[in-house]
């Protein structure tokens, strides 16, 4: 590069930039970083990547002072405007260019790893609210800001505790975040409705970067005691899960993607699962959420994508497909003894229904563990019901369950999929199936516990299990436990030279699929809480509900049951 280009670089920018009366050098400049860029990103010019790694220092500097002067003014004329778009064009490509030549895993110096995470906290947090100003105004880069973003979030995630200036990596980001003039899940809320909201999809791969970048800051900001993290914390309360799932519903239609091809719409909807999942596993509302938005009628309908893809070898999808819409079903499955989760699935079962197919021969085709994993979903919901029905005839108090957290749910034991999901707008945990029963239920009792929640908003996020809650998973659990019997019956028989004061089964539900093992009758009565004199006794249950583990007390004469809410462990 010539001489002078450099020696422009390294003056410094001025401290203001007008973008309505830019002046002659700094136009000079932005036109060479413009012409740098495009060597990098349409030339890979190992000449420009080279010259931006000698020039960093002033790059940067120039870097941070345009970018600043696009976020923190605004043009009043159509000329400036013009130089804000000029000035946004190149600006992904110059913070990215790093990746290009070294990549994260190999061939990258420990000096230049601790350089670049030096640089990086800034980069990103730059990058990310270059995003957040590009998604506001709608502009075309928003996908390359996503990247850029989205590609420092993830080398700190990889890198950034391994080196000395990991404590302090986040800084920036953390500055951002807390910012009152960007409130950042609110924006990506802003983007996923406006993206659901349109008959065809207008950028298409911003979807899945959009929802990779929420989800490297989310594991990036994942905290110690396994509570979501303020930024996923956030997102969560705009109802994400609510839209991701509209989209999922968007991507099963050809006609909203487009020309787009098969690989690209399973990238989208691979990473739609995956921050789906780690919504799940944050707070289990968000899975109610999702169901009640359609999550299980949007995985039935990519049936016949999963084929097409599975069938063309001549162009195979890097990870199994199958296993991407499989893992889903699997978690559901494994919560179905959460009668919100039950009521939810049977309903969601039933709009499948409506649509005129048979839900059990409909993923024949997909491979074993996509067809195995909707089977067993339906089986196991099946038995549910059973249970639910069973209930039901026999009068007891339990089977008349709301849909909903309202105590007196106008649609009480309706599994009907007539209902829209509401969220108590204070303290974001509180479920309903209408707004009538969110108005009784705040009439009632929810406004003194809405505030309260508020109170304390650092320390919970969920709702405990109700009594009707508890007896469902009371019934639950002993049918899996009668299902069994005669196996647990030797397996405790094996264990009696071991155990001689007695033995009990232990059915451990934090595990998938349930393990089950023989415990000594003194460790069980420890566990869960029962006197000596207590004989129906015969094992214990340990079921994870939301971040507690609750025991439940397995008798040999049903309805004598109990359940203790003893937390064992404080997260799972």
């Amino acid at each position: 590069m010539d001489r002078r280009i450099r020696l422009d670089l390294r003056r410094p920018p001025p401290n203001v930039i007008d973008l309505d009366h830019p002046d002659t050098a700094t136009v000079k400049v932005l036109q060479l970083l413009t012409q740098v860029a495009k060597a990098i990103y349409s030339d890979r010019s190992t000449v420009a990547c080279r010259f931006i790694e000698e020039e960093w220092d002033g790059v940067w500097r120039w870097v941070l002072s345009l970018s600043r002067a696009v976020l923190d003014q605004q043009a009043t004329t159509p000329a400036g405007n013009s130089f804000a778009e000029m000035i946004l064009d190149p600006l992904p490509v110059l913070l990215v260019y790093r990746t290009i030549p070294n990549g994260w895993n190999t061939g990258i110096r420990l000096t230049e790893l601790d350089r670049l995470v030096v640089s990086a906290p800034k980069i990103i947090a730059l990058s990310v609210e270059l995003w957040l100003f590009a998604n506001d105004i709608e502009f075309p880069s928003i996908p390359a800001f996503c990247d850029c973003a989205s590609s420092y979030a993830r080398f700190l995630l990889m890198h950034g505790g391994n080196t000395p200036h990991g404590k302090v990596a986040k800084h920036h980001l953390d500055q951002l975040l807390v910012n009152p003039r960007w409130d950042v899940p609110r924006s990506f809320i802003k983007y996923l409705i406006r993206e659901a909201s349109k008959p065809v999809f207008q950028y298409f791969t911003v979807i899945r970067r959009s929802l990779l970048l929420a989800a490297t800051l989310s594991k990036l900001y994942a905290r110690p005691d396994q509570l979501p993290s303020p930024f996923l914390k956030g997102f969560l309360q705009n109802n994400a899960p609510r839209w991701i799932v509209l989209i999922l519903l968007k991507l099963a239609n050809p006609k909203c993607n487009g020309n787009e091809t098969d690989h690209l719409v399973v990238s989208n909807v691979q990473q739609c699962l995956e921050f789906l999942h780690i919504c799940f596993t944050a707070d289990i509302s968000s899975l109610l959420e999702a169901l009640d938005a359609g999550l299980v009628l949007s995985i039935f309908k990519h049936r016949d994508l999963v084929i097409r893809v599975l069938r063309n070898s001549a162009n195979p999808f890097p990870v199994d497909v199958a296993e991407i819409f499989a893992q889903p079903l699997e978690h559901i499955t494994s919560l179905l003894y959460h009668r919100r989760v039950f009521v939810r699935v049977i309903r969601s079962l039933k709009k499948v229904q409506k649509k005129g197919l048979d839900p059990k021969p409909h993923f024949k085709g997909s491979g074993p563990r996509l067809h195995g994993a909707w089977i067993t979903l339906l089986a196991e919901a099946d038995a549910k019901h059973l249970i639910y029905k069973e209930g039901r005839e026999t009068q007891l108090g339990w089977y008349d369950a709301a849909v909903c957290e309202y105590k007196n749910c106008y649609y009480r034991d309706s599994l009907t999929s007539i209902h829209q999901f509401k969220r108590c707008s204070g303290c974001k945990i509180e479920i309903y199936c209408s707004s009538e029963c969110q108005k009784g239920a705040w009439k009632a009792h929810h406004r003194q516990e809405c505030q309260g929640r508020l109170e304390r908003s650092d320390q919970i996020l969920l709702s405990g299990p109700s009594s009707l809650d508890l007896a469902f998973l009371r019934k639950c659990v002993y049918s899996d436990y009668q299902s069994r019997a005669k196996k647990y019956q030797r397996l405790m028989d094996d264990r009696r030279a071991q155990y001689p004061q007695g033995v009990a089964i232990l059915m451990d539900y934090r595990k998938d699929p349930m393990e089950a093992k023989a415990i000594s009758l003194s460790d069980a009565r420890v566990l869960g809480r029962w006197s000596k004199e207590d004989t129906a006794v015969v094992g214990i249950a340990c079921v994870p509900w939301e971040r507690k583990v609750i025991t439940v007390n397995i008798r040999s004469r049903p309805g004598s049951g109990g359940t203790s809410e003893k937390q064992v462990q404080k997260s799972i």
